[in-house]
């Protein structure tokens, strides 16, 4: 706490009236305005003045907030996005951002609809290349910007207009449900939440790759005022502290050694982040360092030593995926194998004109969602509720409830709006350590990760794809055998479901007689490795459409016609017993070559390419469900297993409600809306990435008004 004589007095103008406050100088704008003046719709996420999630403006200036003191602000006017509507009505930008789709998980928004103000303040008829330039220092991750453009186009007409400056909020059921809380700076996030007598966690992190704790010492850390605990290994001998979607090899907190730089090897928990920030400084940890294996080659080598030399049993394993097979043991490093043939692989090579035989390698690649990783545990009575920006919250209840030997029901789990996920909030992260705090403290425990823990929390997966593909002499494919091997990094995490995907898809979206693929997850001494828009489907999408790129350069030819003759057509099986293809490839392959004037000459130093890709959704694993009941003239209940990383969701779950009994007037919407979705995905609609548990919650969206969706696992 500063001295009082370093308190800074300030006046300021913040959305239109003038305020005076003091604050401490090291005190940033992004902290002053969430936690001292409360107003929750200033994101924090990279807190380096990268994003701009965070920005605010300052004498109509957009400022980053996040790198500003609080102290700057003396005199001068600040609008945050609480400050842009009046009461129910809209600012033309929110409008047009609501009514262009301007919008996914929402972090960016409130940032983006600012910036995008202070643009048109100054240039009230912006070029797209002006409207470019100004989001520059904008990140968003969800929409890829189109819709934020053509959001500030429209945006533009309206103020320009005779259009009445504020608009009215409107009510169409066209829009999606989550608009207004999103564009006016109300939604909620897990960091957003506050509980009586919270504390505030940080996790310590090892500094090596791979070695042994001989000590941990936190008695200095336990004696600095301010924090309540210390959490070490000691605390966790009473319940089973392993975890895992399917193999349950990682630890609340390391126990014998660590496995990877950033492991978690202690947390506390104080009453400020500050001071729990400090007290990671005085806990002092031995190690013995040992040998780490950084690289695929280097964990397979004969030699390696193991990584894991056990894992645990105990609980439930992912549903419907295999177990550890007998492949698998054959390794020291490998922790999961999937595998699949059909033909005869040897003969179909063997009959091949060529065999081409190449190797792709990918690097790991951070997912950075804007929103970093959160989560609130509150263990009461010996039950636990924890708020999460979890994408999977029944595995998390379930996962809870067999470490710590309580039942499941005793176990609730509230999703708020999720700021982006992408894959890395999947499955069980940090809830266990947040769980663990509450429990030796009994009190609510904040874990608020930063985006470089977030960073040496989860990754996508390196990947080395060997492909080895037989074709004719008129370009057709004979045989394809591949071998994928997943850097799934330090603990297995949802590696294997990464693998089992990749395994699955690298053949392509060919129409191939003889099959063999294997894929493997493989332990390294990195950032462990999961799931990130696709499951493994990028990596060896790139992997099989670069070879048939080559394939066609080395036949001579053409790479259109070449895919053309090997596609899948409409009743075709992806693979044996799953559900036949029910779209049409080549016309859609056909569409986008005519569309980039694939016949034309170009330009010089100008080129185009295609590829193809096809996602199964989750091929003989689909374990994904949701469906609505009825009883009399009870409202339909739905179930499923939607969270709020996937906000469309909430907009169809709406739509879906129309068919249902006393909203028959919407039929006709719904039609049109299926068949639009019919047009563009076929009728199994669009794919997932996640595989969501087919466990139930009760929808409590209301229908008359926007809300936050509320779930509770159980």
């Amino acid at each position: 706490m500063a001295d009082r004589s370093s308190l800074r007095r300030l006046r300021f103008e913040l959305n239109g009236q003038w305020r005076e406050a003091t604050v401490e100088p090291q005190v940033l704008l992004a902290d002053f305005i969430r936690n001292h003046l409360g107003l929750k719709g200033t994101r924090k996420s990279c807190e380096v003045q990268i994003c701009g999630a965070c920005t605010v403006l300052v004498n109509g200036r957009p400022v980053s907030s996040c790198m500003t003191p609080a102290f700057e602000i003396d005199n001068k006017s600040v609008m945050t996005i609480e400050g842009l509507a009046q009461g129910d009505n809209l600012h033309p930008i929110q409008q047009a951002f609501w009514q262009e789709g301007g919008l996914e998980c929402g972090y960016c928004t409130s940032g983006m609809i600012l910036t995008a103000y202070a643009l048109l303040s100054e240039n009230p008829d912006p070029s797209e290349e002006e409207i470019k330039h100004c989001l520059s220092g904008n990140i968003c991750r969800c929409t890829g910007y189109v819709p934020i453009i053509a959001a500030i186009k429209r945006a533009a007409y309206l103020m320009r207009s005779d259009t009445t400056a504020i608009l009215s909020l409107p009510q169409s059921d066209e829009r999606r449900t989550d608009g207004p809380a999103k564009i006016r700076g109300e939604a909620i996030y897990t960091a957003d939440l506050v509980r009586p007598g919270m504390l505030y966690g940080k996790i310590l992190r090892s500094p090596l790759p791979h070695a042994i704790i001989k000590n941990i010492d936190a008695t200095a850390a336990e004696k600095l005022p301010g924090v309540v605990t210390v959490l070490t290994r000691d605390d966790l001998r009473d319940i089973n502290p392993y975890f895992g979607p399917l193999v349950k090899d990682q630890t609340i907190l390391a126990f014998d050694r660590v496995r990877y730089e950033g492991d978690p090897v202690a947390a506390v928990a104080a009453v400020s982040e500050e001071i729990a920030a400090e007290a990671l400084g005085l806990i002092h940890v031995a190690y013995e360092e040992l040998k780490p294996l950084l690289s695929i080659d280097e964990a397979l080598a004969d030699d390696a030593p193991k990584i894991h030399e056990v894992t645990s049993e105990h609980g439930e394993k992912f549903p419907g995926y295999p177990s550890v097979d007998e492949e698998t043991k054959k390794y020291r490093n490998v922790s999961f194998h999937f595998g699949w043939n059909k033909g005869d692989i040897a003969q179909g090579l063997t009959e091949s004109h060529r065999v081409f035989d190449n190797c792709f390698y990918f690097p790991k690649v951070a997912h950075y969602s804007l929103e970093p990783h959160m989560v609130l545990a509150e263990w009461r009575d010996e039950t636990v509720t924890l708020w999460s920006s979890t994408q999977h919250p029944f595995l998390v209840q379930q996962e809870i409830a067999e470490m710590f030997g309580i039942a499941k029901e005793k176990v609730r789990i509230i999703v708020p709006y999720v700021g982006g996920a992408y894959g890395n909030k999947n499955h069980t992260k940090f809830e266990p350590l947040a769980t663990a705090l509450s429990r030796k403290t009994r009190r609510p425990v904040s874990l608020s990760l930063s985006t470089e823990d977030t960073f040496r929390t989860v990754s996508k997966p390196a990947m080395r794809v060997r492909i080895k593909t037989g074709v004719s002499q008129d370009g057709v494919l004979i045989a394809r055998e591949s071998v994928v091997h997943v850097d799934g990094g330090a603990y297995s995490d949802a590696g294997p479901r990464v693998t089992q995907k990749a395994g699955y898809r690298v053949h392509g979206p060919y129409r191939i007689q003889n099959i063999k693929s294997d894929a493997y997850t493989v332990y390294t001494n990195t950032v462990p490795a999961g799931a990130f828009r696709g499951m493994g489907t990028p990596q060896v999408v790139w992997a099989y459409e670069s070879q048939m790129d080559m394939i066609a350069d080395e036949l001579g030819l053409d790479p259109v016609e070449f895919r053309l003759k090997n596609l899948l057509e409409r009743g075709d099986e992806f693979s044996p017993g799953d559900t036949p293809l029910d779209c049409d490839l080549k016309e859609g392959l056909l569409r986008v070559a005519r569309e980039i004037g694939w016949s034309e000459t170009q330009e010089p130093d100008c080129g185009i390419g295609v590829s193809c890709a096809l996602k199964d959704g989750g091929g003989n694993y689909k374990i994904s469900d949701a469906f609505r009941g009825y009883g009399g003239d009870r409202p339909g209940i739905e179930y499923g297993a939607a969270k709020n990383c996937r906000p469309r969701t909430r907009s169809c779950c709406r739509e879906n409600r129309a068919c249902s009994p006393g909203h028959l007037a919407h039929a006709a919407r719904l039609r049109h809306l299926r068949k639009q979705r019919h047009d563009c995905y076929g009728t199994r609609g669009p794919k997932s990435s996640t595989g969501h548990q087919n466990s139930a919650h009760r929808w409590r969206q209301k229908l008359d008004r926007p809300s936050r969706c509320e779930l509770r696992a159980g």
